[in-house]
């Protein structure tokens, strides 16, 4: 069986129902989020959302997010050592350097 807790959330600069229906709908897209209330003239919002269990989750998240972080550096630096390295030899190399003093008239 879930848990379901409310949280109330302060919301500064509400003026309108429009303000309220953004703020509606913005808190509404989160994850786990089950019901939303937004109250203009109090300037707050009450939502309720299932609970999360803060052992298995969110350690399982964080990480498939480490891994993937590792992944995307190991592949970064795979394909940025070579044109690193081509680009110190073009430049040191003398035929490259050669070109500059050509003259074309």
């Amino acid at each position: 069986m879930s848990v379901v807790e409310a949280i109330l959330i302060a919301v500064e600069g509400m003026t309108c129902d429009n303000c309220r229906g953004l703020v509606e709908s913005q808190v509404s897209a989160l994850s786990g989020v089950i019901s939303v209330t937004v109250s203009t003239m109090a300037k707050r919002a009450q939502a309720r959302m299932l609970a999360r269990d803060e052992g298995s989750s969110s350690h399982g998240s964080a990480a498939a997010e480490a891994s993937m972080w590792r992944r995307q550096s190991v592949g970064s630096v795979f394909f940025a050592v070579p044109i690193f390295v081509l680009a110190i030899v073009i430049a040191v190399t003398p035929a490259a350097t050669d070109f500059e003093r050509i003259s074309v008239r």
